[in-house]
């Protein structure tokens, strides 16, 4: 995890990190390395292409076992910089959504209830 982080900020300018760091995030086994790349691009990388459906697609798909820490889960991470970066995107919403009724942590689906209450009022 702290890896990661020295990795990102660290050789940020270097071309091979976003790459490495998207790496990580589809194909680590530790879901701390995972959650800590989704972190690292949101942070550094949140404007190149791509990187929306990068989130979305590691909030419904990351392997992360709910007994973890949900704080710590990758697709927390990806579901929280979606809101965050991406609150207009169209796919935004219905994401929450869908994590709302069917993600496999009862926290998340909790988080993500909120969320949705957040963004509709935004939205108003």
């Amino acid at each position: 995890c702290e890896a990661v982080q020295q990795i990102a900020t660290g050789w940020k300018d270097n071309s091979e990190t976003f790459e490495l760091l998207k790496q990580r995030v589809v194909s680590d086994d530790s879901s701390t390395v995972r959650r800590e790349a989704v972190r690292q691009i949101a942070n550094g990388w949140k404007h190149e292409p791509g990187i929306f459906e990068l989130f979305y697609n590691t909030a419904l798909n990351d392997p992360c076992k709910e007994e973890e820490d949900w704080e710590d889960n990758p697709r927390q991470t990806a579901l929280e910089a979606i809101v965050k970066h991406y609150p207009d995107h169209p796919q935004t919403l219905p994401l929450l959504q869908d994590r709302a009724e069917n993600d496999p942590d009862e926290q998340m689906r909790e988080w993500a209830k909120k969320e949705i209450a957040a963004i509709r009022k935004y939205l108003l």
